[in-house]
């Protein structure tokens, strides 16, 4: 897998939020609680993988 397609395969917190259906800062807290694995870009960035945020979903339904 290159690099263009391990970025296909996330997405920013603001994006994961809406697919929770809770706020970015509820995504922000389960990342700093280690419930939800992320990946900082620089500085500002934080990008979660899709799988990840998919596996809470299924396990919140």
């Amino acid at each position: 897998m290159n690099a263009e397609q391990r970025m296909v395969d996330v997405e920013s917190v603001q994006s994961a939020a809406r697919r929770l259906g809770v706020c970015p800062r509820t995504v922000r807290r389960m990342i700093a609680d280690g419930r939800l694995p992320s990946y900082r870009i620089g500085d500002r960035l934080i990008r979660v993988q899709r799988a990840d945020v998919d596996a809470l979903v299924w396990r919140a339904s």
